[in-house]
């Protein structure tokens, strides 16, 4: 991964140049709520262990780090620890804040180290850019500050017997998704991948039609570096890369053969597998007598590379759905349409005026995924509805019902309010209304039982839930006099 960033957020995984461990985002009452700590399970498939890289918007070279798994930003924040020590830990805030005068300032500037490439990205220091100070974890792990990510002590900063980890491998998987278990793939021409036997191999090849015949069917397997194997359930044996074209017929079950190995890239609609035997995609190929097989033939994701995939799913229920009602984040954002009036009064006497204002009163929510593709399935969903004002979320009435992951479902309704001002003579007088919508990123865990097209019924449990919520909090209006 190259810097400077680019303007858009960039989600990257964060691995120790220590024991390649991740940083990932966690949550401990004990020690004040929400933290980053050394040591993720999961790995880049895991939301905890995903952040996103947020250029400042007044501060060239320097940047906010959101976690993905909540959405707040790392901010330094004293913490009393076991033994009564109190540190600099890296907390966690609802907004980000720009101001560099500010300890609560969430801007900090990557310090990349020359010449130490890593496999999977760049090696770089995370320097606060209010407090001066790396952020940093102990490599001691019998300290009260534990495997924490926190700045970095002037006793810390002077030692040289490499007692902090402070750098860090930055790895891009902003286009790294996890797939479902169960697939089906399409091909540029239209067609299925399924299992075919050629010249006595097991060849895959795009030929066919309907998702509900058996030789379309793949399971796949995700280690945690985000690496996948893929099984042919027809043929009951693994993708396998000899020497080029992609046969399913490996029994090996380990992560440790790189022809069986394949990297996803997610594009707009599309999904491109990278096999890492020899580092092509995979495309769709005509050649030697074979016809629109898969073939890990280029270096660079054609048309023919191109895949959509398909959910051989014939219903989908959501349940069991657990809120993280201690790691939301709750903000507000201004209402930019509402509108002010003016009345002014020439005359000598006071006079009384009627406005009326009319405004949008909006409540939106979206249940989404952090991580994990969804493919368009009907799905219901069983689950309470959060509901949130003056400053505090609680879990409304039951909801059962369809829902579309990612889609957005408003209600809008029109408000009119009358004010009535007195404006005295040879003054005007204006009224401005000013609004705010609160909003709520809560993340939630889930199970999730698919019906495939053969009958199986499956149960998975998901932890990148999001339910992002929006609702008009207030709208207030402000009196201003003046001279003529």
């Amino acid at each position: 991964m190259s810097f400077p960033l680019p303007a858009l957020p960039r989600c990257v995984a964060l691995r120790s140049k220590h024991d390649n461990s991740y940083l990932r985002s966690v949550h401990d009452e004990s020690h004040g709520g929400s933290l980053v700590e050394l040591g993720g399970d999961g790995g880049v498939m895991n939301p905890r262990c995903r952040f996103y890289l947020e250029p400042s918007r007044e501060h060239e070279g320097l940047m906010h780090v959101r976690c993905c798994y909540n959405n707040k930003y790392w901010v330094p924040q004293q913490r009393v620890l076991h033994g009564g020590s109190v540190r600099w830990i890296i907390g966690t805030a609802d907004e980000p804040e720009e101001d560099l005068s500010k300890p609560s300032c969430t801007l900090v500037k990557h310090i990349p180290i020359a010449g130490d490439e890593a496999e999977g990205g760049s090696t770089c220091r995370f320097l606060h850019s209010q407090l001066g100070k790396y952020a940093c974890v102990s490599s001691t792990p019998f300290t009260s500050i534990r495997s924490y990510l926190h700045i970095a002590s002037h006793e810390e900063a002077d030692r040289q017997d490499g007692a902090l980890i402070d750098a860090f491998t930055v790895i891009d998987v902003s286009r790294q998704k996890q797939l479902p278990s169960y697939l089906a793939f399409k091909g540029d021409n239209g067609y299925f991948l399924g299992a075919r036997i050629v010249e006595g191999y097991n060849y895959l090849q795009f030929s066919e039609q309907d998702i509900g015949d058996s030789r379309v069917l793949h399971t796949t397997f995700t280690n945690d570096d985000g690496v996948v194997r893929i099984k042919s359930n027809y043929f009951g044996l693994f993708w396998r890369r000899s020497p080029n074209w992609i046969w399913a017929d490996s029994d090996d079950t380990t992560h440790n053969k790189p022809d069986t190995l394949f990297r996803v890239t997610t594009g707009d609609g599309f999904i491109a597998l990278r096999n890492l035997g020899n580092n092509n995609f995979c495309k769709r190929l005509t050649t030697e007598g074979k016809t629109s097989c898969l073939n890990a033939a280029v270096d660079s994701i054609t048309t023919e590379a191109r895949m959509q995939c398909y959910e051989p799913v014939l219903s989908r229920h959501i349940y069991n759905v657990d809120f993280r009602l201690s790691e939301a984040r709750m903000y507000t954002e201004d209402i930019h349409d509402l509108h002010s009036q003016t009345v002014k009064n020439q005359a000598s006497t006071t006079s009384k005026t009627t406005l009326t204002f009319t405004y949008t009163n909006t409540v939106a929510s979206t249940w989404s995924t952090t991580v994990s593709l969804k493919m368009g399935v009907k799905t219901t969903l069983e689950a309470k509805v959060p509901f949130f004002g003056d400053g505090k979320i609680e879990l409304s009435t039951e909801f059962s019902g369809s829902i579309t992951w990612g889609k957005t479902e408003t209600e809008q309704k029109q408000i009119t309010k009358q004010i009535s001002v007195d404006v005295p003579p040879m003054k005007k007088v204006t009224v401005k209304a000013i609004g705010s919508n609160g909003v709520c990123d809560i993340p939630f865990s889930y199970k999730q039982r698919d019906v495939l097209t053969n009958g199986q019924e499956v149960i998975h449990e998901f932890t990148d839930g999001m339910y992002f919520g929006v609702k008009t909090s207030d709208v207030t209006f402000e009196v201003k006099e003046e001279d003529l």
